[in-house]
């Protein structure tokens, strides 16, 4: 605590030092981490709200290897295909677009490549080959050190 009442955060690291003398002198450094842990605490609350975001938002959420396979897909995303995530993980996104949007859909993937984003309106057929308008907005990001693609899915049948 400060003298003004506010919190401090430090680190303390003690040292042995031998002295002119050859006997030992102790010695502690005290370091002010008070930033340090604001900017943790801070980040901490950016991934838990992310998290949240992440697991409660109604657009379908996914997370591809440019190939296409599942790394990561939210519950809106399992429960818009009818798929549990262990099975979405299993599989790629081109399973899920129908044959009649599979052209437009790979025309906008070479855009995706070219501009780093694309967004394309598809029909998604779903587990039971129930079809689904869905808009589908891409962009290439960097995931765990990885290109990937993250999607965002929107179902527009109203």
């Amino acid at each position: 605590m400060k003298k003004d009442g506010n919190e401090v955060w430090i680190s303390i690291s003690p040292y042995i030092i031998i002295n002119p003398e050859n006997r030992p002198d102790f010695v502690i450094q005290i370091n002010d981490i008070t930033k340090h842990k604001k900017a943790d605490v801070s980040f901490k609350f950016t991934e838990l709200s992310f998290d949240s975001i992440y697991k409660n938002v109604c657009d379908g959420v996914a997370i591809n290897e440019q190939v296409g396979k599942f790394l990561e897909a939210n519950p809106s995303m399992c429960k818009k295909l009818g798929y549990r995530r262990e099975e979405l993980l299993q599989k790629t996104a081109t399973e899920f677009v129908s044959y009649v949007s599979s052209k437009i859909f790979a025309e906008q993937v070479k855009k995706l490549y070219l501009r780093g984003y694309a967004t394309v309106q598809v029909t998604a057929v779903c587990r039971d080959n129930i079809l689904l308008p869905v808009e589908l907005n891409m962009w290439l990001i960097d995931y765990k050190g990885k290109n990937a693609i993250f999607s965002i899915i929107k179902d527009i049948k109203e």
